[in-house]
């Protein structure tokens, strides 16, 4: 049943919410997504995961997201990064593994930096880290005539029916967001997940990201995905990592031993290991990447 989070002032958050079986047992949490909510395959899937594995797990909608209140058109990235950290901050009493999709991974890792406890591991789905100056880059003049005259303008996307929209608001207060030029901490593993059939975010923004991160982060692209990363593959390649990460979490001096296990069980699962530096690149068949 959906729990609502009560805030003066402030649209109410719904959430999803089940206990971890002891305190020291990490909680999966997934961050949507622009326009996304709780209740897609992604959401759903890992509800099943966090079960499987013994974890806790929640999830929400974000303001004028879902079944939250508020006007989804008179919100912004500031808006929706203190929904999340006052439902951490409100709901967890432990360890995290945040899973971010899309919006969700930049929203998460603006938490980080500035309340670095709350986030104990991260895996970004297609992160769309600082995707409102690529809106403000790509946008014609007809556009910026358009935002003008009615406050937004309106852009395609390949995974919705419906174009998104982006007000004035949103991308001026995305300018305090920004993080790819910044040194990136995270307390815990990290792994970023894209596809390389991503129409909407190129996979190349991933690996620019990747090389923020004070740690070295593990990257896997797939071959033959877009921006949804919700086949059957994908989704079982996110199971992996959330398995890997709960190891790490619970024994961390086991990391090393872990991490070579997984390696191994993900090249003999018919992903081919590419390395370029200490980066490692895991797809479903041979390919030469685009460079």
């Amino acid at each position: 049943m959906v729990d609502y989070l009560k805030r003066k002032n402030k649209p109410d958050l719904a959430y999803l919410y089940t206990a971890p079986p002891t305190q020291d047992t990490p909680t999966v949490v997934f961050a949507p997504g622009f326009r996304s909510n709780m209740n897609g395959i992604k959401a759903s899937y890992l509800e099943n995961v966090a079960q499987e594995n013994k974890l806790g797990y929640l999830r929400f909608d974000y303001s004028g997201h879902g079944q939250s209140g508020g006007d989804f058109n008179t919100l912004t990235l500031s808006c929706w990064c203190n929904d999340m950290k006052h439902i951490l901050k409100t709901i967890l009493d432990g360890p995290s593994i945040i899973v971010g999709s899309s919006m969700g991974g930049w929203i998460s890792l603006c938490i980080a930096q500035q309340d670095p406890h709350l986030i104990n591991s991260f895996i970004g789905l297609a992160t769309a880290a600082d995707f409102t100056h690529d809106i403000e880059m790509r946008m014609t003049q007809a556009q910026h005539q358009d935002m003008i005259d009615h406050g937004f303008i309106e852009q395609p996307t390949s995974h919705c029916k419906t174009p998104h929209r982006f007000t004035r608001e949103l991308l001026t207060d995305g300018q305090s967001h920004f993080i790819l030029d910044k040194n990136l901490q995270i307390n815990g593993p990290v792994t970023l997940m894209h596809g390389l059939l991503d129409k909407d975010v190129p996979w190349q923004k991933t690996i620019q990201l990747a090389q923020n991160f004070e740690i070295t982060p593990e990257i896997i692209l797939f071959d033959q995905s877009d921006h949804r990363l919700s086949s059957s593959v994908e989704l079982n390649v996110l199971k992996d990592e959330i398995q890997r990460h709960k190891r790490i979490l619970v024994t961390p001096e086991a990391k090393n031993c872990v991490d070579e296990k997984h390696h191994k069980q993900t090249i003999h699962s018919g992903y081919d290991k590419i390395d370029f530096g200490n980066v490692h690149f895991f797809l479903s068949k041979p390919l030469k990447l685009p460079l």
